[in-house]
């Protein structure tokens, strides 16, 4: 039987939440996670690269930017998509 080969959780989620980051630069959870870890890990490089990226313009997703937006921007999108409706 083989022997099976068992990783910290810790370095586990930080795998899942860098192929996250390959995806959405600027998720909150995945940098929420990867920002301590990284600066307890010594990681420094890889932290700044890391910031850089989500700093980047084009690396906001729609979630921040709705987020962002005035609390009637919300009403008025759904309003426009009801009467757009034939």
């Amino acid at each position: 039987m083989p022997t099976k080969v068992t990783v910290p959780l810790s370095e586990y989620l930080a795998a899942k939440f860098k192929e996250v980051l390959t995806i959405e630069p600027a998720n909150l959870d995945a940098i929420g996670f990867l920002e301590p870890f990284l600066r307890q890990t010594r990681k420094f490089q890889e932290l700044r690269e890391m910031l850089l990226a989500a700093g980047q313009p084009n690396a906001a997703t729609q979630h921040l930017k709705r987020a962002t937006e005035s609390p009637d921007a919300g009403i008025r999108r759904a309003a426009g998509d009801l009467l757009a409706r034939p």
